[in-house]
């Protein structure tokens, strides 16, 4: 069986192939396996060459990690560009429409097309939306917006190529994994494989065009459902947050510049399962074949000549795939999840649901940018769900009018690939009263004010429950912490810091990681208290194995002290640090940080200040019931500290003297400086890097977590 006949019917009708060039496809019935089919001479198997530059380039680890590196690239330039300080309304499928598939575009062909076409991605959705009434025949004069769109894009592609035509052999001896121009290494070998095969200019770039088909066409649909779901539902949303979050490389110096594990981001189980749940129900191909031979198949013959057609929409909704709550036709994120929340299996889909699953086609024409394709796909999801916080507030038309509907898939292009939705969601608009811009005196967020919890409590706040919270039901929050423990009264107020919009004291929270940037307008004073009582202490310290949070002191006998940081733990962490040492600080300390140095004190934990001047930027890392600690038992550099996580913390907090503009709660800090700038740092030894104690260094702050602070 062969689907080449299929492919030549979009070069023919969608692509739009010169009828000369064509012919080069037509003559060769050799087939695209090594062993051909028939005499056609080497040279002249333009189907077994394009295949053959795909391949490697499309499949292997080296040029799959190339695409993705420079997708990744593009796309968070793109992301970056976008406001981090305000609500933003913004059609999720409109965005990836736009943003996505030029990053997508950019990678695989490079950037010449769109230096020729500055709109090419807005002709390239033009065309797409027409492709089956292109490969059904429809003439030019009944879709001529469709047929203008696409000589745009081929006019586009064929510039670059007689731009370049002086150049092509230097640029193919440089053996490039990535080109300007011509983008990725498998659009250079195909440019290659096209001219070696006798393909004009403008055939070439008709199909360096159609080339955008088989990846924009399917990732950015993909790609825009997965968000689509997970902004409907604040849970799943939060849970892709959290394991996302895993795969996040963060710059210390440039908290805005992110990079991404790739490796470590395609093995997150619940996003596989969503990716792949997304897969099974918004893809409907037609796996099309015209038999070579006869074939039986259950007693039926199957005539040479004719076509075998299997549409996957029938097998991707199979009874099989039901649950009792969860039928075939409905999405479920967790749907290819075991119950312990790992993939379902090692193996393949495609394997353990023999004929079932089927979203990239099958055997030698099996879609080969599907694994670029899942890359780009996760990637995009991860670089959003990490920079953005996003919210559900209705939904739209593509054209923008309001809807009372979600997006469903739009069956116009049905068995051709991947279903855009019909619709759209909308993030929120900026709120009247939060400003446009930021200021250099304004807190550019919102949150629900931080709340105080007795000690003994804090030690159970692994169990809070991870859900959505609002900033008026956050005291009943509080009150279902009795359930989890004997200790206390009623607790009114809960432990987090939560950001929340302007529009309402109702808005929602999400417990989910943040970062947050606060320019110190005025010189503050932030305090810690700490009120736990003696007849905690006994409860407290059964609790010392399980705990990595300890107090600092001078003494390593003093009685005060609460939690142990037991040696083992400082190996696994890799400090030399060989016997357990307990700190208290019992006097409050003060530590003014000014414009030009930081003056050291001693530590303090029980109670304690600290004096921030102005011009300083606050950076905090917000990670709900996970804190760092910041530390430096010996040998500081004076440049910077070091940060580690642990499991549990005291219960301080911190209090502006205008409370409107610092509260403080659960946090995580990265290592930085404190210091203006690393050079300064280094020439001042003096200049301590965080508080200091005789010559070691100590914890800067502790309020459920770290403040940081630091002159730009």
């Amino acid at each position: 069986m062969s689907a080449d006949f299929l492919i030549l019917e979009v070069y023919r009708n969608v692509v739009g192939l010169p009828k000369r060039d064509l012919a080069i496809f037509e003559v060769d019935d050799s087939g695209s396996a090594a062993a051909p089919l028939t005499n056609v001479p080497e040279e002249r198997r333009i189907w077994r060459h394009i295949h053959h530059a795909h391949g490697p380039n499309l499949q292997s680890t080296r040029g799959l990690e190339v695409l993705t590196k420079v997708f990744t690239r593009e796309f968070l330039e793109v992301v970056n560009r976008q406001p981090l300080d305000e609500w933003t309304t913004t059609p999720i499928y409109r965005f990836f429409r736009n943003e996505m598939s030029t990053a997508s575009g950019i990678a695989l062909i490079g950037r010449g097309p769109f230096i020729h076409n500055p709109r090419l991605m807005e002709d390239f959705w033009e065309f797409f939306a027409g492709f089956m009434s292109l490969f059904l025949g429809l003439p030019r004069f009944m879709a001529p917006k469709i047929f203008d769109a696409r000589t745009r894009m081929v006019d586009a592609c064929v510039s670059t190529l007689k731009s370049i035509e002086g150049r092509y052999e230097s640029i193919q001896a440089k053996n490039l994994d990535w080109d300007e121009d011509l983008g990725s290494r498998v659009n250079q070998d195909r440019e290659k494989a096209m001219i070696d095969c006798g393909l004009s200019i403008e055939g070439r770039g008709a199909m360096m065009a159609g080339f955008l088909i088989g990846v924009n066409g399917n990732a950015i649909p993909i790609a825009s459902w997965i968000l689509l779901e997970a902004i409907q539902d604040a849970k799943l949303l939060m849970a892709l947050r959290e394991e996302i979050m895993t795969a996040v490389m963060q710059n210390k110096e440039s908290p805005e510049d992110i990079h991404l594990d790739i490796p470590k981001l395609l093995s997150l189980p619940l996003l596989s399962s969503v990716y792949t749940e997304t897969l099974r129900l918004r893809i409907s191909t037609t796996a099309t074949r015209k038999l070579r031979n006869d074939l039986e198949v259950d007693g039926y013959i199957l005539k040479a000549g004719n076509m075998v057609m299997v549409p996957s929409w029938l097998a991707h909704t199979d009874d099989e795939w039901s649950t009792p709550s969860h039928p075939a036709t409905s999405f479920w994120a967790r749907r290819f999840l075991e119950g312990d929340g790992t993939v379902t299996s090692g193996k393949p889909i495609s394997a353990t649901h023999p004929g079932k699953y089927f979203p990239f086609g099958g055997g030698s024409s099996m879609c080969p940018g599907r694994f670029f394709a899942k890359q780009e796909v996760l990637a995009a999801v991860a670089l959003m769900i990490a920079k953005f916080e996003m919210e559900f507030v209705g939904y739209v038309t593509h054209e923008g009018k309001k809807s009372e509907r979600g997006p469903r898939p739009d069956l116009k292009n049905a068995g051709s690939g991947a279903l855009v939705p019909d619709g759209d969601l909308m993030r929120p608009e900026l709120d009247e009263h939060e400003p446009s811009s930021p200021q250099p005196q304004a807190i550019i967020f919102r949150y629900c004010p931080l709340r105080l919890l007795p000690l003994n409590l804090i030690l159970l706040s692994n169990q809070l429950p991870t859900t959505n919270a609002t900033c008026s039901t956050l005291e009943q929050t509080g009150d279902a912490l009795d359930t989890l423990s004997s200790y206390g009264t009623t607790y009114r107020q809960t432990l987090d810091f939560i950001s929340c919009p302007l529009t309402s004291n109702n808005s929602t929270c999400q417990l989910a990681l943040k970062t947050y940037v606060i320019t110190i307008p005025t010189s503050i004073n932030v305090s810690s208290h700490q009120t736990p009582t003696e007849a905690d202490w006994p409860t407290l310290q059964s609790e010392e194995a399980n705990s990595n949070v300890f107090n600092t002191t001078s003494d390593p006998d003093d009685s005060a002290s609460i939690f142990t940081l037991v040696a083992s733990k400082w190996a696994a962490l890799g400090l030399n640090k060989s016997t357990t040492d307990r700190w208290v600080v019992p006097s409050p300390q003060t530590v003014t940080v000014s414009t030009l140095n930081i003056t050291t004190s001693n530590s303090w934990v029980l109670n304690g200040s600290l004096t921030v001047a102005a011009g300083y930027n606050m950076t905090l890392y917000y990670n709900p019931f996970m804190t760092f600690m910041w530390g430096r038992v010996t040998g500081c550099d004076n440049e910077s500290l070091n940060a580690w996580p642990v499991e549990a913390t005291m219960p301080y907090y911190f209090v502006a003297n205008d409370s409107s503009t610092v509260l403080a709660g659960i946090f995580v800090a990265e290592a930085t400086w404190l210091n203006e700038t690393v050079a300064a740092a280094a020439a001042k030894k003096s200049v301590g890097a965080g508080l200091k104690w005789n010559d070691n260094w100590m914890i800067a702050l502790i309020a459920l977590g770290v403040l940081s602070f630091f002159k730009l």
